[in-house]
């Protein structure tokens, strides 16, 4: 999300936020959101790769930054702090952590280069909130669910029309078939056959055309 600002009379409230996509020390995915208004600044992250989602956050002002690391002391703002992790996450000096109950987010001061941590703590949910963030996981099954059998379907009546035309084909050459005047001929004599039975005339006569086409 770009900065914004907000004016509401003759205070003027900022406001930015933005996210990032950063791997743990395990590997794992987390997606990390940064933002901020004049009095705080709010880290929440969650990991991608966990269901249910676990979800872990802190909100910080200004001062309690500064008893975190003196690297903040060269700040007069948030927006100020806010744009300086925005660097030091591009230029890859911040990395996360996970503990039991927390993440922490190590790091590296660009000046010093000692590295401090700011910890996020997992968002204790309750039974109805944990529901709540399954039902929209379950929804994008059951849209997947969907779009499969509809694609099944499509399938299958491309499959029954493909079927139909090839019976159809069939039908048509073995009309053609039964239509030549040598083949009704030989047919007939068959059929008076007290050895040859019915659902044997086509093999037989499908001996004739093979040697005729060898001969």
């Amino acid at each position: 999300m770009e900065a914004s600002t907000i004016s509401i009379g003759s205070k003027i409230n900022y406001n930015e936020s933005q996210s990032f996509n950063l791997k743990m020390n395990d590997n794992n995915n987390i997606k990390l959101n940064i933002s901020y208004n004049e009095n705080i600044i709010s880290f929440e992250a969650v990991e991608e790769n966990d269901f249910p989602k676990k979800e872990y956050g802190v909100i910080k002002t200004l001062e309690e930054l500064l008893k975190i690391d003196k690297y903040f002391r060269l700040f007069d703002n948030l927006k100020e702090v806010f744009d300086s992790i925005k660097i030091i996450i591009s230029n890859k000096n911040l990395s996360v952590i996970k503990e039991e109950n927390a993440l922490k987010l190590k790091i590296k001061n660009p000046l010093t280069n000692k590295e401090f941590f700011i910890k996020l703590l997992l968002k204790v949910k309750d039974v109805k909130s944990e529901i709540e963030s399954i039902i929209p996981y379950i929804s994008s099954l059951n849209n997947k669910i969907n779009s499969l059998e509809n694609q099944i379907k499509e399938m299958k009546i491309e499959f029954d029309n493909k079927l139909k035309i090839m019976e159809q084909k069939y039908k048509e050459e073995i009309r053609k078939y039964h239509e030549k005047p040598e083949n009704f001929q030989k047919k007939n004599f068959f059929s008076q056959s007290n050895i040859v039975k019915l659902n044997e005339i086509d093999l037989i006569l499908s001996w004739f055309e093979k040697k005729t086409k060898f001969c």
